[in-house]
């Protein structure tokens, strides 16, 4: 599975729908699981191939190959998995 090749603005991220690395599951929310795909080059805070939870709601929604890419910014994130 390649990403497409973006080329992110400043705080831009692009995430992939994915179970959870650990065992964490969030009940009663819209948060989602997701895998970092892409990254500007910029982000201090996340590397491609990084677990991330975050709200899908008002993300760009980018269909490619038959996957569905969230392309948001990482201020959405609300953490990391270790």
């Amino acid at each position: 599975m390649a990403a497409p090749l973006l080329v992110l603005n400043k705080g831009q991220i692009l995430l992939i729908q994915n179970p959870p690395k650990q065992a964490l599951v969030l009940t009663n929310t819209d948060y989602i699981s997701t895998l970092v795909v892409a990254v500007n080059n910029l982000s201090e805070l996340y590397t491609v191939g990084d677990y991330v939870t975050f709200n899908p709601s008002g993300a760009t929604l980018i269909n490619y190959d038959s996957i569905t890419y969230y392309l948001t910014t990482e201020d959405k994130i609300i953490f990391k998995e270790q």
